[in-house]
């Protein structure tokens, strides 16, 4: 039968396996074959992919087939609208048909909430030249005349987006891929990935029919295995994915669904709804508390086309909201109830990218259940990595080294994904937070700020406070959640308006313990961090100001470098950056070069001090009569505070005159309780949310929201961090830049009213009625009393000074509404 001939020719193929290859490929969903097709693409040849049972039998075969453009990054979104590109041409060079139709999908509100996040969204589409529009209940009717529209109060319409054959897509991939050389073997596992122990690079593969394959690259595309397969390389790749049941059902044939019938998401119901045979596909994303993980010991094997075992009582939740919506479907019959498993991440954001631990070790999974979607474009992204040696865009949102080392904890992972996939239709608060796996790692002060009534958020695992509860603001009557329509707030707002006063006024204490820091030494430290950063390195006792770029001129970190010794160098950078950073600075040390990078994350707590009061409060508190004023700004010295010592360096990131406390974790506290003590009338503990609003305001810029890999200093206002006269990585583009101009650039924008809905970031920009780009950042600026933001502004014809913004009419489209705004390359306060 057709299990004996596939054996048969499994074992033939095996045989056949070449004993090396340039790149080995594991796992032929259609996330590998995407990679295999865009790896053949760009030219190269040699290429092996490694299925161990047959093309599709993982996840790729039971997937719904929904093909969306909306994402919750910029970069998921660029890459899943490449997709809809593709899929044409992908059929017309193979000749495979992949079942795309480009019916369109509407997504429905039932609340104002579900409102606000509809029109942010439309905001968003139209600001990357998606088409979208809102309509009615009305027009959704005509849509679906059997749905039932009498609850929704507004839709959004996507007219690109579509459904195709999972299984088909993945045929044209593959075939593609063959077109061009790849050599595809099915009934091959991959056992154990090896590592040259001098180079740390990928050397070769083993399979379970005991060939080995020697290679220059691995690509793990092992979809729900390629956890346990990135525990078999020595170091052991970290893949933090875990596995959670996902439903969908079929009904009987259906009156007035027709092939072309839009996707309907009903996400205030938590249901999708797209055209099967003549009737209706209903899947949809559990809300939270109704989440099922599974394979948390391990994954049956063999586990090809796999199911899992489908309870109809388990989805009464979702036969109510069915037949709410469709009434006509409580007296169809049904086809179908399939339940399988699908792969979700701790942030709901893919894991695409070059392994930390080991070179040329990539990855490409845990897709949250939008692997059709995202095939197409995470396969280019990665391929063009693998072949460039870098990412051609900036792909921060999903890079594998986002992810710290405890996230790959398999309870950890059991815990969070109950929660990531319960959100995918919940409603994205703005600033909201995960409420599972939280406290893995706390600051010296935490249970002193939990005290003082700090509200904790979390970030890279930190426990980090948002904003304290003052007792002088009282009961508010704010809500918890809220998206800054209507004239209503958030409760937190008051709380961090206080800490932002006191901060400009007085002074504030504010711990950044969770900021990354590297030690790097070595007798090479000093030239090998002279050729990455484009500023100028300080002699000893100096700190700096400095991006770290890429060869397209754009931020690959940035941070704060200060230099402890002659060759021995403290980086400081963001709290999501440390893995990354490592990573960069440790592929540009050259083989002949002395050098040892070594993450003192966690070895180093950090308290900031800051306002104009902050000089008076470390003067009071320093026990040996050593002034602050000694130290001038962007430079670092050891003072005693109370009965220890610690590293105070003159740096503020709100503006105001500051200062930053290193000291080791167990004499923090001790640190805090002597400048508590000594501080000012009106100093206060403050929060991430005031820090925010208050480097904002002053023009401070933050890695992945401001600057990024696509944006270099000269686009971000940062000219003057680059030092023109020495060689740096990034030279040559930003060269060219200087010499043609920028098109696009970083500006500060107000809103004229301070009753506007809140703005978060993402906001389009409008000048002269036409948008010309986004907000990275925004806030409510306290000291100004309105909204601002800072955000990328395109112009063919160039930018160079505050007064040809001037001239030109602003708004910003906030939740629908659209708000004049004045904008400036300066910083308003």
């Amino acid at each position: 039968g057709r299990k004996f001939c596939f054996s048969l020719v499994a074992n033939l193929m095996a045989r056949l396996l070449p004993s090396q290859a340039r790149v080995v490929i594991a796992g032929g969903g259609v996330v590998g074959t995407s990679t295999a097709y865009h790896l053949s693409k760009l030219g190269w040849s040699d290429i092996v992919l490694l299925e161990q049972s047959e093309l599709t039998a993982g996840t790729t075969w039971h997937a719904a087939g929904l093909v969306g453009k909306m994402r919750n990054t910029a970069a998921e979104m660029q890459l899943s609208d490449y997709a809809s590109r593709l899929f044409p041409v992908l059929e017309k060079e193979t000749g495979m048909a992949t079942g795309f139709r480009q019916c369109g999908s509407v997504s429905l509100a039932r609340t104002k909430e579900r409102v606000a996040v509809l029109q942010r969204n439309l905001g968003r589409a139209k600001s990357y030249g998606i088409a979208a529009e809102m309509i009615d209940a009305k027009e959704v009717q005509k849509m679906y005349p059997m749905a039932d529209t009498a609850d929704v109060l507004a839709a959004l319409w996507l007219p690109e987006d579509g459904t195709i054959n999972p299984t088909d897509l993945c045929m044209a991939y593959a075939k593609g891929a063959r077109q061009h050389g790849v050599q595809i073997v099915q009934g091959v596992e991959v056992t154990k990935v090896s590592v040259n122990s001098q180079t740390r690079r990928v050397s070769s593969v083993t399979t379970d029919s005991g060939a080995d394959i020697a290679c220059e690259y691995f690509v793990n595309c092992a979809g729900l295995w390629a956890r346990d397969l990135g525990q078999r390389s020595q170091p052991p790749v970290k893949v933090p994915l875990h596995a959670a049941e996902h439903f969908y059902m079929v009904s009987q044939p259906v009156q007035g669904v027709h092939s072309n019938l839009p996707v309907m998401r009903d996400p205030d119901g938590y249901l999708y709804y797209r055209e099967w045979s003549g009737g209706l596909m209903i899947g949809g994303f559990e809300p939270l508390g109704k989440v099922v993980p599974c394979f948390h010991d391990r994954i049956p094997k063999p586990f090809k086309f796999g199911s899992l075992p489908a309870k109809w009582e388990t989805y009464e939740w979702a036969f109510s909201e069915m037949f709410h919506r469709i009434p006509v479907l409580e007296t169809t019959g049904m086809k179908l109830l399939f339940v399988g498993p699908e792969s979700f991440t701790p942030d709901s954001h893919y894991v695409l990218g070059e392994a930390p631990e080991i070179k040329n070790y990539f990855v490409a999974a845990g897709m949250n259940s939008s692997g059709i979607a995202s095939s197409a474009g995470a396969g280019k992204a990665l391929s063009e990595w693998i072949v460039g040696g870098m990412p051609s865009m900036d792909l921060s949102a999903v890079d594998i080294r986002r992810f710290q080392p405890f996230q790959n904890n398999k309870a950890y992972l059991q815990e969070r994904i109950k929660e990531t996939l319960g959100m995918h239709y919940a409603v994205p608060w703005p600033k909201q937070e995960a409420s599972t796996g939280r406290g893995v790692r706390r600051s010296p002060l935490y249970e002193l700020q939990k005290a003082s009534g700090a509200v904790f958020g979390s970030k890279a695992g930190w426990e980090r406070p948002n904003f304290f509860l003052h007792p002088e603001i009282g009961k508010t009557g704010l809500p918890d959640r809220s998206m800054g329509c209507d004239g209503e707030q958030p409760v937190w707002v008051p709380h961090a308006a206080l800490e932002h006063h006191s901060c400009r006024q007085r002074a504030a204490f504010f711990d950044q313990t969770s900021l990354g820091k590297l030690m790097i030494q070595g007798k090479d430290a000093g030239k090998v961090l002279d050729r990455l950063l484009c500023n100028r390195l300080r002699d000893v006792g100096h700190a700096v100001y400095s991006g770290m770029l890429n060869s397209r001129g754009g931020f690959e970190s940035d941070g704060v470098l200060m230099r402890l010794g002659s060759e021995k160098f403290l980086w400081v950078t963001g709290s999501m950056q440390q893995a990354r950073d490592e990573q960069w600075i440790n592929s540009h040390i050259q083989s002949d070069e002395h050098v040892v990078v070594s993450d003192h994350t966690s070895a180093m707590a950090v308290l900031g001090v800051m306002g104009p009061e902050a000089k008076v409060i470390l003067d009071k508190a320093s026990s040996d009569g050593v002034s602050v004023e000694s130290i001038p700004r962007g430079q670092w010295k050891e003072i005693s505070i109370g009965w220890t010592t610690a590293l105070v360096c003159n740096l503020s990131y709100v503006g105001e005159d500051g200062f930053e406390i290193y000291a080791p974790p167990d004499h923090m506290a001790h640190i805090y309780e002597a400048l508590w003590e000594a501080r000012t009338p009106g100093a206060v503990n403050a929060g991430l949310y005031a820090m925010d609003s208050l480097r904002i305001e002053k023009g401070r810029r933050a890695w992945g929201a401001d600057v990024g890999p696509d944006d270099t200093p000269l686009e971000a206002g940062l000219a003057f961090t680059v030092c023109w006269d020495k060689e740096f990585v990034g030279k040559d583009a930003l060269l060219l830049q200087r010499e043609r101009g920028i098109h696009r650039r970083l500006v500060a924008l107000k809103l004229e009213n301070p009753n506007a809905n809140m703005m978060w970031g993402g906001e389009p920009i409008l000048c002269n009625g036409a948008f010309v780009g986004q907000t990275t950042s925004a806030a409510l600026g306290h000291t100004i009393g309105s909204g601002i933001a800072l955000g990328y502004i395109k112009n063919p014809d160039g930018i160079t000074t505050t007064a040809d913004l001037i001239k030109q009419k602003f708004e910003v489209l906030v939740s629908g509404q659209s708000y004049p705004a004045t904008a400036s390359i300066r910083p308003f306060v």
